[in-house]
């Protein structure tokens, strides 16, 4: 349940920036989104791995990358749910059409001195 319409609009902004971030190309909307000790967890070149600093990992990742628009040229994404409770969220998004792959992510977002951050990112992707 969300709290109220001003938080819902908060939560689901942080989670725009990771999204606007990935594609646009834009590594520091990316980080910006993202709290210093966020974690990132799936399974990559099918492999378990549980990634600390998440937020510039992905940056890292987008600056190695091709743009997006030769590498995802029919991307498309939505925030499916947000779910709330007091200081604490999770969002649920979809990415389609990513580098290949349909993506189902999880966020768990806190309020940190007053802001949304995302906190860690749980991440799926079928091919």
């Amino acid at each position: 349940m969300v709290d109220n319409a001003s938080d819902r609009e908060a939560i689901a902004s942080a989670v725009q920036k990771y999204l606007d971030g990935v594609a646009q190309d834009n590594p520091e909307l990316v980080i910006s989104a993202f709290h210093p000790q966020a974690t990132m967890t799936g399974h990559f070149n099918g492999e378990f791995a549980v990634i600390g600093n998440a937020g510039q990992f992905i940056a890292d990742y987008i600056k190695a990358a091709p743009p997006i628009a030769e590498s995802s040229p029919d991307l498309s994404t939505s925030i499916d749910s947000i779910q709330q409770a007091g200081t604490m969220a999770q969002a649920t998004v979809s990415e389609s059409g990513l580098e290949g792959a349909n993506f189902t992510t999880y966020f768990h977002l806190h309020q940190v001195d007053g802001e949304w951050t995302i906190a860690a990112k749980a991440t799926f992707a079928a091919v």
